[in-house]
C-alpha cells in the first residue's frame, strides 16, 4: 500500500470569525469523509499552550488521485455555499497554513 498523503490546515482565527469558519470546516469535512480515498479526518481546537493556531484540520488520503477528486468536490461545495476561502481569510484577518505532507520513517 502506498504511503498516505496528509492535508494539514492550521488556522489562527480572531473570535468574530470563529463560528463561520468552524461551520464551513465542518461542512467541508462532512463531504471529505464520504469521498473515495479518505482514510480519516480530524478537526481539533487548541485548548492550552502557547501555539498560535486556533484550529488544525487533518485529512489522510490514499493517493494523489483521491486528492484531485477532493479538490474538485470542495471547490464545488464552496461555490454552492457562496464561500470564497481566500477572500474570507483575508477579510477576517485569519492566518492560515495549508499544506500536504507525507510521513517520514521513524
Amino acid at each position: 500500500m502506498p504511503a498516505p498523503i496528509f492535508r494539514i490546515d492550521c488556522f489562527a482565527v480572531p473570535e468574530p470569525a470563529r463560528a463561520k469558519l468552524l461551520s464551513v470546516i465542518r461542512e467541508t469535512h462532512a463531504l471529505l469523509r464520504r469521498l473515495p480515498g479518505c482514510r480519516r479526518d480530524m478537526i481539533v481546537e487548541q485548548v492550552e499552550g502557547p501555539g498560535k493556531y486556533t484550529f488544525v484540520t487533518l485529512v489522510e488520503w490514499d493517493s494523489q488521485d483521491a486528492i484531485e477528486g477532493a479538490i474538485k468536490a470542495v471547490r464545488a461545495l464552496h461555490k454552492d455555499l457562496g464561500f470564497d476561502p481566500p477572500a474570507f481569510l483575508k477579510a477576517n484577518g485569519i492566518d492560515a497554513d495549508l499544506a500536504f505532507y507525507r510521513p517520514l520513517a521513524a
